[in-house]
Protein backbone atom coordinates (compact mmCIF):
# COMPACT_ATOMS: atom_id res chain seq x y z
CA UNK A 1 0.00 0.00 0.00
CA UNK A 2 1.18 3.33 -0.95
CA UNK A 3 1.51 5.96 -3.59
CA UNK A 4 2.45 4.44 -6.83
CA UNK A 5 1.74 1.07 -5.42
CA UNK A 6 -0.50 -0.23 -8.59
CA UNK A 7 -4.05 0.48 -8.66
CA UNK A 8 -4.96 -1.37 -5.50
CA UNK A 9 -2.01 0.03 -2.96
CA UNK A 10 -2.63 3.62 -4.68
CA UNK A 11 -6.60 3.33 -3.81
CA UNK A 12 -6.21 2.05 -0.32
CA UNK A 13 -3.37 4.80 0.31
CA UNK A 14 -5.56 7.87 -0.90
CA UNK A 15 -8.48 6.37 0.30
CA UNK A 16 -10.39 6.77 -2.76
CA UNK A 17 -11.40 5.29 -6.62
CA UNK A 18 -8.32 4.99 -8.44
CA UNK A 19 -9.11 4.48 -12.39
CA UNK A 20 -6.18 3.14 -14.61
CA UNK A 21 -7.38 3.48 -18.18
CA UNK A 22 -4.25 1.32 -19.70
CA UNK A 23 -1.93 -0.59 -17.68
CA UNK A 24 0.73 -0.63 -20.24
CA UNK A 25 0.87 3.73 -19.87
CA UNK A 26 -0.23 4.84 -16.81
CA UNK A 27 2.68 5.42 -14.53
CA UNK A 28 1.28 3.66 -11.05
CA UNK A 29 1.67 0.61 -12.81
CA UNK A 30 4.95 1.08 -13.86
CA UNK A 31 6.75 -1.70 -11.68
CA UNK A 32 4.45 -4.08 -12.17
CA UNK A 33 3.02 -3.76 -15.90
CA UNK A 34 4.91 -6.98 -17.16
CA UNK A 35 3.10 -8.76 -14.89
CA UNK A 36 -0.15 -7.69 -16.02
CA UNK A 37 0.24 -7.44 -19.33
CA UNK A 38 1.77 -11.31 -19.65
CA UNK A 39 -1.76 -12.17 -18.00
CA UNK A 40 -3.57 -10.02 -20.52
CA UNK A 41 -4.88 -7.46 -18.09
CA UNK A 42 -4.41 -3.85 -19.23
CA UNK A 43 -7.45 -1.75 -17.35
CA UNK A 44 -7.70 -2.20 -13.51
CA UNK A 45 -10.72 0.06 -10.95
CA UNK A 46 -9.76 -0.11 -7.82
CA UNK A 47 -12.07 1.24 -4.66
CA UNK A 48 -10.91 0.94 -0.82
CA UNK A 49 -12.66 -1.44 1.35
CA UNK A 50 -13.67 0.55 4.30
CA UNK A 51 -15.60 -0.04 7.62
CA UNK A 52 -17.81 2.24 9.03
CA UNK A 53 -15.40 3.56 11.31
CA UNK A 54 -13.99 4.70 8.25
CA UNK A 55 -10.85 2.28 8.34
CA UNK A 56 -9.27 0.64 5.02
CA UNK A 57 -9.43 -3.11 5.36
CA UNK A 58 -8.70 -4.44 1.62
CA UNK A 59 -9.73 -2.95 -1.30
CA UNK A 60 -11.77 -3.99 -4.74
CA UNK A 61 -10.55 -3.41 -8.08
CA UNK A 62 -11.83 -4.81 -11.62
CA UNK A 63 -9.71 -5.61 -14.44
CA UNK A 64 -10.22 -5.93 -17.93
CA UNK A 65 -8.56 -7.20 -21.15
CA UNK A 66 -8.58 -3.93 -23.17
CA UNK A 67 -8.31 -0.20 -22.21
CA UNK A 68 -11.11 0.71 -20.97
CA UNK A 69 -12.69 3.81 -19.51
CA UNK A 70 -16.01 3.18 -16.90
CA UNK A 71 -19.06 4.19 -17.04
CA UNK A 72 -21.19 5.95 -14.39
CA UNK A 73 -22.90 2.54 -13.93
CA UNK A 74 -19.57 0.82 -13.57
CA UNK A 75 -19.00 3.25 -10.75
CA UNK A 76 -21.67 2.90 -8.87
CA UNK A 77 -20.88 -0.97 -9.39
CA UNK A 78 -18.05 -0.75 -8.31
CA UNK A 79 -19.27 1.65 -4.90
CA UNK A 80 -21.91 -1.11 -4.12
CA UNK A 81 -20.08 -4.12 -4.81
CA UNK A 82 -17.10 -2.69 -2.17
CA UNK A 83 -19.34 -1.16 0.20
CA UNK A 84 -21.09 -5.08 0.05
CA UNK A 85 -17.65 -6.39 0.81
CA UNK A 86 -16.82 -3.57 3.65
CA UNK A 87 -19.79 -4.61 5.45
CA UNK A 88 -18.78 -8.27 4.62
CA UNK A 89 -15.46 -8.05 6.43
CA UNK A 90 -16.50 -5.88 9.31
CA UNK A 91 -18.96 -8.66 10.27
CA UNK A 92 -16.39 -11.20 10.06
CA UNK A 93 -14.09 -9.15 11.83
CA UNK A 94 -16.81 -8.56 14.86
CA UNK A 95 -18.17 -12.19 15.14
CA UNK A 96 -14.39 -13.11 14.99
CA UNK A 97 -13.40 -11.06 17.92
CA UNK A 98 -17.14 -11.87 19.63
CA UNK A 99 -15.49 -15.54 19.16
CA UNK A 100 -12.37 -14.56 20.96
CA UNK A 101 -14.32 -13.17 23.88
CA UNK A 102 -16.28 -15.83 24.32
CA UNK A 103 -13.46 -18.08 24.58
CA UNK A 104 -11.75 -15.79 27.04
CA UNK A 105 -14.57 -15.73 29.34
CA UNK A 106 -14.65 -19.60 28.98
CA UNK A 107 -11.36 -19.92 30.12
CA UNK A 108 -11.48 -17.60 32.77
CA UNK A 109 -14.54 -18.95 34.14
CA UNK A 110 -12.83 -22.27 34.35
CA UNK A 111 -9.25 -21.71 35.61
CA UNK A 112 -11.70 -19.36 38.17
CA UNK A 113 -13.64 -22.35 39.45
CA UNK A 114 -11.02 -24.18 39.55
CA UNK A 115 -8.89 -21.49 41.78
CA UNK A 116 -11.66 -21.62 44.00
CA UNK A 117 -11.58 -24.81 44.71
CA UNK A 118 -7.74 -25.14 44.83
CA UNK A 119 -7.34 -22.47 47.09
CA UNK A 120 -10.17 -23.46 49.87
CA UNK A 121 -8.58 -26.68 49.72
CA UNK A 122 -5.00 -25.04 50.02
CA UNK A 123 -5.60 -22.88 52.81
CA UNK A 124 -6.89 -25.76 54.97
CA UNK A 125 -4.42 -28.11 54.21
CA UNK A 126 -1.98 -25.29 54.74
CA UNK A 127 -3.41 -24.70 58.54
CA UNK A 128 -2.69 -28.70 58.67
CA UNK A 129 0.68 -28.60 57.64
CA UNK A 130 1.61 -25.92 60.07
CA UNK A 131 0.54 -28.43 63.02
CA UNK A 132 2.61 -30.92 61.90
CA UNK A 133 5.47 -28.64 61.23
CA UNK A 134 5.21 -27.23 64.22
CA UNK A 135 5.37 -30.65 65.85
CA UNK A 136 7.81 -31.83 63.64
CA UNK A 137 10.28 -29.07 64.95
CA UNK A 138 9.59 -29.94 68.47
CA UNK A 139 10.36 -33.66 68.02
CA UNK A 140 13.32 -33.04 66.40
CA UNK A 141 14.23 -30.79 69.37
CA UNK A 142 13.46 -33.49 72.10
CA UNK A 143 14.72 -36.63 69.65
CA UNK A 144 18.09 -34.92 69.43
CA UNK A 145 20.00 -37.86 71.16
CA UNK A 146 18.42 -40.69 69.35
CA UNK A 147 19.82 -40.24 66.12
CA UNK A 148 17.42 -42.96 64.61
CA UNK A 149 14.45 -41.06 66.05
CA UNK A 150 15.48 -37.82 64.81
CA UNK A 151 16.03 -39.03 61.49
CA UNK A 152 12.39 -40.24 60.99
CA UNK A 153 11.46 -36.42 62.77
CA UNK A 154 14.01 -34.93 60.71
CA UNK A 155 12.14 -37.04 57.47
CA UNK A 156 8.27 -36.12 58.40
CA UNK A 157 9.57 -32.03 58.81
CA UNK A 158 11.24 -32.17 55.03
CA UNK A 159 7.62 -33.86 53.65
CA UNK A 160 5.82 -31.55 55.54
CA UNK A 161 8.00 -28.18 54.15
CA UNK A 162 7.34 -29.67 50.42
CA UNK A 163 3.91 -30.20 51.12
CA UNK A 164 4.02 -26.54 52.43
CA UNK A 165 5.95 -25.23 49.23
CA UNK A 166 2.94 -26.85 47.31
CA UNK A 167 0.51 -25.19 48.88
CA UNK A 168 1.86 -21.91 48.39
CA UNK A 169 2.06 -22.36 44.72
CA UNK A 170 -1.49 -23.42 44.89
CA UNK A 171 -2.15 -20.14 46.77
CA UNK A 172 -0.46 -18.26 44.46
CA UNK A 173 -2.28 -19.83 41.42
CA UNK A 174 -5.99 -18.86 43.12
CA UNK A 175 -4.48 -15.20 44.19
CA UNK A 176 -4.86 -15.59 47.89
CA UNK A 177 -0.78 -15.07 48.98
CA UNK A 178 -0.18 -12.24 50.38
CA UNK A 179 1.77 -9.59 48.22
CA UNK A 180 3.98 -6.33 49.36
CA UNK A 181 4.21 -4.44 46.24
CA UNK A 182 6.54 -1.77 46.15
CA UNK A 183 7.49 0.95 43.17
CA UNK A 184 10.91 -0.80 41.75
CA UNK A 185 12.95 -0.49 39.00
CA UNK A 186 12.57 -3.47 36.65
CA UNK A 187 15.44 -3.17 35.19
CA UNK A 188 17.48 -3.65 38.30
CA UNK A 189 15.50 -6.86 39.99
CA UNK A 190 16.62 -8.08 36.47
CA UNK A 191 19.76 -7.17 36.32
CA UNK A 192 20.72 -8.17 40.14
CA UNK A 193 19.56 -11.65 38.74
CA UNK A 194 21.83 -11.99 36.30
CA UNK A 195 24.42 -14.00 38.59
CA UNK A 196 21.59 -16.62 39.70
CA UNK A 197 20.31 -16.82 36.70
CA UNK A 198 23.69 -17.71 34.87
CA UNK A 199 24.29 -21.08 37.39
CA UNK A 200 20.72 -21.79 37.24
CA UNK A 201 21.12 -21.88 33.01
CA UNK A 202 24.48 -23.82 32.97
CA UNK A 203 27.08 -23.44 30.03
CA UNK A 204 25.23 -24.87 27.61
CA UNK A 205 22.75 -21.69 27.54
CA UNK A 206 23.88 -18.07 26.87
CA UNK A 207 21.85 -15.22 28.29
CA UNK A 208 21.50 -12.04 26.84
CA UNK A 209 19.57 -9.32 28.55
CA UNK A 210 18.07 -5.86 27.14
CA UNK A 211 17.33 -3.78 29.15
CA UNK A 212 14.99 -0.81 28.05
CA UNK A 213 16.79 2.40 28.51
CA UNK A 214 14.84 4.94 30.73
CA UNK A 215 12.20 2.64 31.51
CA UNK A 216 9.43 3.68 34.18
CA UNK A 217 8.67 2.07 37.28
CA UNK A 218 6.39 -0.77 38.15
CA UNK A 219 4.35 -1.33 41.47
CA UNK A 220 4.92 -5.10 42.37
CA UNK A 221 5.95 -7.83 44.73
CA UNK A 222 9.99 -7.71 43.93
CA UNK A 223 10.23 -11.44 45.86
CA UNK A 224 7.35 -12.79 43.59
CA UNK A 225 8.54 -11.20 40.89
CA UNK A 226 11.75 -12.69 41.14
CA UNK A 227 10.61 -16.07 41.60
CA UNK A 228 7.86 -15.89 38.87
CA UNK A 229 10.95 -15.09 36.88
CA UNK A 230 13.09 -18.13 37.93
CA UNK A 231 10.07 -20.57 36.67
CA UNK A 232 10.13 -18.74 33.34
CA UNK A 233 13.87 -19.20 32.64
CA UNK A 234 14.00 -22.95 34.37
CA UNK A 235 11.10 -23.56 32.18
CA UNK A 236 13.27 -22.09 29.01
CA UNK A 237 16.16 -24.13 30.45
CA UNK A 238 13.95 -27.22 30.53
CA UNK A 239 13.12 -26.59 27.05
CA UNK A 240 16.88 -26.32 25.38
CA UNK A 241 18.63 -29.64 26.63
CA UNK A 242 21.13 -29.09 24.25
CA UNK A 243 21.89 -25.65 24.09
CA UNK A 244 20.32 -22.33 23.24
CA UNK A 245 20.04 -18.96 23.84
CA UNK A 246 17.43 -17.32 26.43
CA UNK A 247 16.46 -13.74 26.45
CA UNK A 248 15.26 -11.01 28.79
CA UNK A 249 13.77 -7.67 27.74
CA UNK A 250 12.09 -4.90 29.23
CA UNK A 251 10.26 -2.13 27.26
CA UNK A 252 7.68 0.42 28.36
CA UNK A 253 4.31 0.03 26.48
CA UNK A 254 0.83 1.65 26.75
CA UNK A 255 -2.38 -0.96 26.16
CA UNK A 256 -5.01 0.96 24.70
CA UNK A 257 -8.69 0.62 24.73
CA UNK A 258 -8.79 -1.74 21.53
CA UNK A 259 -6.14 -4.13 23.00
CA UNK A 260 -8.37 -4.11 25.98
CA UNK A 261 -11.75 -4.56 24.40
CA UNK A 262 -10.35 -7.55 23.17
CA UNK A 263 -8.85 -8.95 26.13
CA UNK A 264 -11.07 -8.88 28.62
CA UNK A 265 -9.09 -9.00 32.09
CA UNK A 266 -6.80 -5.94 30.99
CA UNK A 267 -7.23 -2.22 31.86
CA UNK A 268 -6.16 0.17 29.70
CA UNK A 269 -3.07 2.32 30.12
CA UNK A 270 0.69 2.18 30.62
CA UNK A 271 2.55 -0.91 31.72
CA UNK A 272 6.18 -2.12 31.63
CA UNK A 273 7.08 -5.10 29.83
CA UNK A 274 9.09 -8.07 30.84
CA UNK A 275 9.57 -10.47 28.06
CA UNK A 276 11.27 -13.83 27.98
CA UNK A 277 12.07 -15.74 24.99
CA UNK A 278 14.06 -18.92 24.35
CA UNK A 279 14.95 -20.92 21.19
CA UNK A 280 13.28 -24.04 23.32
CA UNK A 281 11.48 -26.73 21.47
CA UNK A 282 8.37 -25.21 22.04
CA UNK A 283 4.50 -26.40 22.80
CA UNK A 284 1.95 -27.17 20.24
CA UNK A 285 -1.09 -24.53 19.46
CA UNK A 286 -3.49 -26.82 20.86
CA UNK A 287 -1.32 -26.86 24.45
CA UNK A 288 -1.34 -23.10 24.45
CA UNK A 289 -4.89 -22.47 25.93
CA UNK A 290 -4.22 -24.58 29.34
CA UNK A 291 -0.11 -23.88 29.95
CA UNK A 292 -1.19 -22.07 32.78
CA UNK A 293 -4.00 -24.47 34.55
CA UNK A 294 -2.56 -26.00 37.58
CA UNK A 295 -1.18 -29.67 36.99
CA UNK A 296 -1.11 -29.05 33.60
CA UNK A 297 2.16 -30.03 32.08
CA UNK A 298 3.66 -31.68 28.72
CA UNK A 299 6.51 -32.71 30.50
CA UNK A 300 7.78 -36.42 31.32
CA UNK A 301 5.99 -38.05 34.26
CA UNK A 302 7.60 -37.06 37.39
CA UNK A 303 9.81 -34.44 35.65
CA UNK A 304 7.55 -31.09 36.36
CA UNK A 305 4.34 -30.71 39.32
CA UNK A 306 2.89 -28.41 36.76
CA UNK A 307 2.44 -25.76 39.10
CA UNK A 308 5.43 -23.23 38.00
CA UNK A 309 3.16 -21.64 35.47
CA UNK A 310 0.25 -22.01 37.19
CA UNK A 311 1.74 -19.50 40.01
CA UNK A 312 3.26 -17.08 37.91
CA UNK A 313 -0.11 -17.00 36.19
CA UNK A 314 -1.82 -15.92 40.03
CA UNK A 315 0.71 -13.72 40.71
CA UNK A 316 0.50 -11.60 37.33
CA UNK A 317 -3.52 -11.68 37.91
CA UNK A 318 -3.23 -10.41 41.64
CA UNK A 319 -0.72 -7.77 40.72
CA UNK A 320 -3.26 -6.07 38.19
CA UNK A 321 -0.91 -7.11 35.18
CA UNK A 322 -1.55 -9.15 31.71
CA UNK A 323 0.20 -12.17 30.07
CA UNK A 324 0.70 -13.06 26.53
CA UNK A 325 2.27 -15.77 25.44
CA UNK A 326 3.30 -17.12 21.77
CA UNK A 327 4.95 -20.19 21.54
CA UNK A 328 5.41 -22.84 18.55
CA UNK A 329 7.21 -26.02 17.50
CA UNK A 330 10.01 -25.17 14.82
CA UNK A 331 10.21 -21.51 15.47
CA UNK A 332 13.12 -19.67 17.23
CA UNK A 333 11.95 -17.82 19.72
CA UNK A 334 9.30 -18.28 22.19
CA UNK A 335 8.43 -14.91 23.64
CA UNK A 336 6.79 -15.32 27.75
CA UNK A 337 5.16 -11.59 27.69
CA UNK A 338 4.35 -10.15 30.93
CA UNK A 339 2.64 -6.60 31.50
CA UNK A 340 3.14 -6.13 34.85
CA UNK A 341 1.27 -3.85 37.34
CA UNK A 342 1.63 0.08 36.41
CA UNK A 343 2.69 2.48 39.01
CA UNK A 344 -0.31 4.64 39.61
CA UNK A 345 2.22 7.39 40.22
CA UNK A 346 2.75 8.15 36.69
Amino acid sequence: MGPGVGSCGTAMYRRQTVIVEDIATDPLWAAYKELALAHELRACWSMPVMDGEGRVLASFALYHHNPKAPTEADRALIGRTSHIVGLALERHRQEAALRSLEEQLRHAQRVEAVGQLTGGIAHDFNNLLTVILGNGELLQEQLAREPALAGLAQMMVAAAQRGADLTHRLLAFARRQALEPKVIQVNDLVEGMRPLLTRALGRHISMELRPSTGLGPALVDPGQLESALLNLCINAWDAMPEGGRLTLETADIRLDQGYAASHAEVAPGNYVLLAVSDTGCGIPPEHLGRIFEPFFTTKEKGKGSGLGLSMVFGFIRQSNGHRARYRYPGEDVFAQSRHRGRHRGD
